[in-house]
């Protein structure tokens, strides 16, 4: 009488093993391209806000330069100067503006009044009316810089009339907030992706281990003596 043959357990069985081994390279495949397409979204996003700051602050700075040459000796008047940057901002970000420093460093404009007349502020247009003091004249560029513990990107033009120095001011974290969205749906993704061909690799895994099962039982029946017909 032939003793019962038992078959393996699901979890050792042979489309198992190849099934997770499929599975393992879909994760390790996924979590690379996670790797990838975040930080050049991160970079992308960026380049592009700077570029977008970087042609803000050049055509708003022609166009206060233009304001000075067509005012009454030079002077600009608050109201004029409010009329033409109060609504300057980078599109999307709330929390970007415009405002106005003079070469010695006064507000000249700012979307806060009661700024405007006081000593500016953070650190790197202090920099920028040191270089205007020591008769330097900075490049219109963007940079990034730590006010009151918010990372904020600032891109300044400085007038080649009066010295006067735009700044168009955004805070980070709002900018980068598209990556937040994209990390979330990325992860989210990944895992629809790996569950998805995981299923799909399992039942392939099925369809090329059923002819090394078949084997393995023909072995099995001849190293019984176990001789009956099999097709």
């Amino acid at each position: 009488m032939k003793k019962s043959e038992k078959s393996p357990s699901i979890l050792k069985s042979i489309k198992t093993k190849v099934a997770v081994v499929i599975l393992i390279c879909v994760v390790i495949a996924l979590f690379v391209n996670f790797l990838i397409l975040v930080p050049n979204f991160e970079s992308l996003l960026s380049k592009a806000t700077e570029n977008n700051m970087l042609d803000l602050s050049t055509a708003y700075g022609l166009l206060v330069d233009e304001a000075v040459k067509t005012s009454d000796n030079g002077k600009v008047s608050i109201e004029d100067l409010n009329a033409l940057l109060k609504d300057v901002k980078v599109k999307g970000i709330d929390s970007s503006y415009a405002y106005l420093v003079d070469a010695s460093g006064t507000m000249l404009y700012h979307p806060t009044a009661d700024k405007i007349g006081s000593a500016v502020e953070n650190d790197v247009v202090k920099g920028v009316v040191k270089q205007i003091k020591e008769g330097t004249i900075p490049e219109t560029k963007v940079v990034q810089y730590d006010f009151k513990g918010v990372v904020k990107y600032a891109s300044y033009k400085v007038s080649s009339i009066n010295k006067w120095v735009l700044v168009i001011s955004a805070d980070k974290k709002e900018v980068l907030a598209p990556l937040d969205k994209v990390q979330m749906t990325s992860a989210l993704s990944c895992v629809f992706v790996a569950i998805l061909l995981g299923i799909l690799g399992y039942f392939a895994a099925g369809t090329i281990s059923r002819p090394i099962v078949k084997l393995t039982k023909l072995i099995k029946k001849t190293s019984q003596f176990d001789y009956t017909m099999d097709n």
